[in-house]
């Protein structure tokens, strides 16, 4: 019983979290918690919803705790959803590196 409850409690903690902010052409996507699929689902879906109206995504990892190899997966395997803005995403951050495809900036 202790497992579950131990489950549980992981699971409340490590609910994604995204903020997007709009800014005359650039969308600004601040991640935080733990990037799993849900995280991914959540930012490829965000970036759709505002993908006529932006110039650049910036994507801001620095407060993730943790990148999940899964959601890793889902989010580039989703890329191509994006069409031609998955070219102008920029990532930054400490995680940046472990989400963003190899043929986009990150820093």
């Amino acid at each position: 019983e202790t497992g579950q409850h131990h489950g549980a409690l992981e699971g409340m903690h490590a609910r994604p979290k995204i903020s997007a902010h709009w800014d005359q052409g650039e969308l600004r996507v601040d991640l935080m918690g733990t990037f799993d699929a849900s995280s991914a689902e959540r930012l490829i879906e965000c970036l759709q919803d505002h993908q006529r109206h932006i110039k650049k995504a910036v994507i801001e990892t620095r407060r993730l705790s943790y990148v999940d190899p899964v959601g890793k997966s889902v989010f580039r395997g989703r890329l191509h959803e994006l069409k031609d803005l998955c070219y102008y995403l920029v990532f930054y951050g400490k995680h940046a590196h472990e989400i963003s495809p190899s043929w986009t900036f990150s820093y």
